[in-house]
């Protein structure tokens, strides 16, 4: 017992985690220097809770329809409009994950060199090009190929959405933005039944 007492851990204070050492002089050129006021960061937030946010929220809404439709689509006679058995139903529902799974690292390394703003734009517009594409498949080559293609073009968005969020605000911030972001998920998820429905 006496070891114990005599080797009780230091508790970390807030004290200890907020204090930083002081940079040395011929370092101080290197440390980062803030050149806007809080209001302009605030402003600024702002403006990106006002845009980004609706945008990539919107953009999951749209890549959970195209991925939810098919669940959907079972229950109005698709197998049978398409000519194809439950098995190769099941197929075609695994390359959406194949083509994920495939180019989810490869679309990140474009979007590290491209930027969000052009290769998430991009994404959108192809993953809307190919679910689009999916009402004109009339046989079983149709459906998987529209099914791989979707996992592809979808396949670094979700990624590329919680990257885009961590690049503009800080981590304290980061939550609750990643909550509304999955928000677009659920609610894509609730609206594809009703607009399935009527």
């Amino acid at each position: 017992m006496g070891f114990f007492k005599a080797n009780k851990t230091h508790s970390v204070t807030s004290q200890d985690t907020d204090s930083t050492p002081p940079i040395p002089a011929d370092e101080q050129h290197l440390a980062p220097q803030r050149d806007w006021t809080p209001a302009e960061e605030k402003a600024a937030k702002r403006k990106l809770d006002l845009v980004i946010m609706p945008l990539l929220t919107m953009g999951f809404f749209c890549l959970q329809l195209d991925r939810g439709n098919m669940a959907n689509a079972i229950t109005d006679n698709f197998i049978e409009d398409i000519g194809i058995t439950q098995n190769r139903f099941n197929i075609g529902q695994q390359m959406l994950s194949l083509g994920i799974v495939l180019f989810e690292i490869p679309s990140n390394m474009i979007l590290y060199r491209v930027g969000p703003g052009k290769w998430l734009t991009l994404q959108l517009f192809l993953f809307g090009i190919v679910s689009t594409f999916q009402s004109f498949q009339t046989n079983y080559a149709g459906f998987i190929t529209t099914r791989l293609l979707l996992g592809i073009t979808e396949s670094g968005f979700i990624p590329g959405g919680l990257w885009t969020l961590s690049t503009w605000y800080t981590r304290k911030e980061t939550a609750k933005r990643v909550m509304f972001f999955y928000f677009g998920n659920q609610f894509g998820q609730a609206s594809a039944k009703l607009l399935a429905y009527g």
